[in-house]
Formats: structure tokens, sequence, C-alpha cells
């Protein structure tokens, strides 16, 4: 890959490779010594020149963006070996966001990490996800707003969990977590390394649904309000506010099978709406109480839903965007796509995947794709470029 989300293995067992199962290991029997011998028994298939095993010079400064999409991966796998034991996905993003300002006294441009910005928790098999915290990235702890503000010249105008972003389920997502800042000197310059989450939400579980996404928008409220993507650079003008916000955990179980009091003191707290909790939950409110005999009519008329797209004993629900990117990419099709890509000498690799994908795409909001289409695609892509 072109970009810096190589992790560089060397084809052999790694510890970013098996951190679902490290603490998957240490849940089940909190006995084990947590030494290289829990990986002896684990054997893993690397291919030189992929993701996970690049070949010199690979960019890999964001690597452990890829390896929070391995262990969701694994996670899924032992989901459907063992779904008693394993909770949904997490948010999935260990996003470091850092500011860039001119220092004058110094002579040059002082840089500060703001905040780690973590995804909620997924929803666990026996309780709700952690809020605002990932497993996998428990051990990032986040900065008081008022140390912020006193070392760096910008304020904090938000820092709070996000109503609404937890995943729905008898055990909800953790929420994930909004954080707005102003900066008020020129020429100041923002890098965000991790962010993940932005188009596919962590999935829910066991029929639980999917957390939401996480969002970047500048100037939130206001005329100049802008939504971002993914930051690279971003250059911020005095007086600017960037909002960060990050993904929820999936849920895990049934959503109405969450009892109503629970529904209710997370309503109460102001972390869902009153809206969410009958959307989500089929609970009637009125007032400050649950209506019993609605919320019990009410779901009832709804206890056949589930979440749309879920498939597999362990009954997995990838969100919207990610139910239609797999209806324009079925797996065989990227089955194919990813056999191709590897039987390319490495360094064709990104151009291919970077311009084929999009005539695919293309193709694919049309109609359904097939291999012949591919293979006719590729060949159209062979030609123009003169690839032997």
């Amino acid at each position: 890959m072109s970009s810096a989300l190589n992790v560089p293995t060397a084809g052999r067992v790694h510890p970013f490779m098996s951190v679902a199962l490290v603490n998957y290991f240490a849940t089940r029997d909190r006995t084990i010594p947590l030494n290289a011998g829990v990986l002896r028994r684990v054997r893993m298939t690397l291919p030189e020149g992929s993701v996970v095993n690049p070949k010199f010079p690979a960019a890999c400064g964001v690597r452990y963006a890829t390896v929070l999409r391995i262990y969701d991966a694994v996670l899924g796998a032992l989901a459907r070996a063992v779904p008693e034991d394993i909770p949904a996905a997490s948010g999935g993003q260990g996003c470091m966001v850092a500011l860039s300002l001119p220092d004058p006294a110094a002579g040059r441009r002082h840089v500060t990490v703001i905040e780690p910005m973590i995804g909620g928790g997924g929803g666990r098999p026996s309780r709700d996800g952690v809020d605002g915290c990932d497993a996998s990235l428990g051990f990032l702890k986040t900065t008081p707003a008022e140390t912020l503000e006193a070392e760096v010249p910008i304020v904090v105008r938000r820092f709070h969990l996000i109503q609404d972003s937890a995943g729905p389920g008898r055990y909800r997502g953790g929420f994930g977590v909004r954080l707005d800042f102003q900066v008020f000197q020129p020429e100041g310059l923002v890098t965000a390394r991790g962010m993940e989450r932005l188009r596919f939400a962590p999935w829910g579980v066991a029929g639980g649904t999917a957390g939401a996404t996480g969002s970047v928008v500048l100037n939130p409220g206001t005329a100049a309000e802008r939504p971002l993507p993914k930051i690279d650079v971003l250059a911020l003008e005095p007086g600017d506010v960037l909002s960060v916000r990050t993904p929820g955990g999936g849920g895990h179980g049934p959503r109405f099978a969450r009892p109503p009091s629970h529904v209710l003191a997370d309503v109460m707290s102001g972390l869902i709406s009153r809206e969410h909790a009958r959307a989500a939950y089929g609970i009637v409110l009125d007032g400050d109480r649950v209506d019993e005999p609605a919320t019990a009519a009410l779901r009832e008329t709804r206890r056949d839903e589930s979440p749309a797209g879920t498939r597999g004993d362990a009954q997995f629900d990838f969100g919207a965007a990610r139910r239609e990117h797999e209806r324009r990419w079925p797996s065989a099709l990227q089955d194919a796509f990813i056999a191709l890509l590897m039987s390319l000498p490495a360094p064709y690799r990104a151009y291919v995947r970077r311009t084929l994908y999009g005539r695919v795409d293309a193709l694919a909001a049309e109609r359904p794709v097939t291999a012949d289409d591919l293979s006719r695609l590729w060949q159209e892509l062979r030609d123009s470029i003169g690839f032997k």
C-alpha cells in the first residue's frame, strides 16, 4: 500500500497481529502469564508485499490503524466460534490530534498532541461497552481541558460524550467522544493520525446494532460550517473551531431485550434522546417514566425486527454504508480483485488498486459486477498502460 498503513512483520508471528487473541486469552484465564509463550502456538500467513508484510521502502507511520482492523476481524472470527464470550466492535480508532502553532519567542513551531481521540467500546456479553474507551487502546489517557488551555493558546469549547452514538443492543455500545477546540493564532496546522470509521460503522453482534460513525466538522453551528474528510494536514485560520467526533461501539444482543429502566436512565442522563429511545429500543416515555403498556405493545409489533443485513450465527450488523458497499462489492468480487493485485509485482499494486477500483466501482453503481467484468476492465487497463 502506498500510504502509511503498512504493518512491517517480516512475515513472522507479530504482537500487533495478535492483540485480539492476547486480550481474549487474558480475559478467559487471568492466571496466564503475559509473555511470548502466549503466541507460541499461533501461526500466521502474512504474504510478502501485502499490507501486513510490506517490502522496503513501504510507509508504516499509521500502522496501528490497520492493526485495529485486524483486531476487529479476529474478534469477528472468534464471535462465530464462541459468541457468548466476544464483545461487539469498538470504535476502532486511535486518533492522535496534534496542533502546530508558531512560537515567535523560540523562533520555531511548537507541536502539541491535543488529545488521543478514542471511540466507544463494544457492547459486551454481560454489560454495556465502556464510554469513550476502546479495549485495545485503554492505555491512552486524555488530557484535562484546563491543562490544555494552560499550555497551548486554545480554548476547548466542547469535550463530552456524543448523544445517541452508542450501538443499540441488550448491552449497548460505549458512546463516542466529541472534542471542539478553537485556535486564535495564525498559521495553525492540525494533523490527525489514525482517524478511522468515518464511513463504515463498528459492527453490532448477536442481534445488536452497529454504532455511529465518526466525523470531523470545521466551525460547527456557524454559517462557515463545513464537514471534512480524514485530516492529513489542515490549515486553521484565527478563530476557527475544529470539531472531532469519534465512533460509538456496536451493540451486543437484541436491542428490544434491553430493560426499559436502563434506557430510561440513559435518557435522563442525556446520553440518548427520547426519539432514539423509541426508534432504537421501542421505549415509550410519558414524561420522566416508562409507559409500560405502550412500550410492551410497541415492542410486540416490532419483535421480529432484526438489524438489516445480519448474517451468520453471530448475527453481525455492519451498518447501512457497509451493506451498500458489499452490494456493489460482493465477497466473490473482492476475492478476485485481491487475487489479481497479489499476482502483480509489488510496485504496481497501489496504482492498479486505485485505478481499477474506481472503474469497477463506477460500473457497480449501474449494475452488478462479475469476475468477467473485472477481467475485462483489467485487460483494458493493461492495454492503456502497456503493462506486460
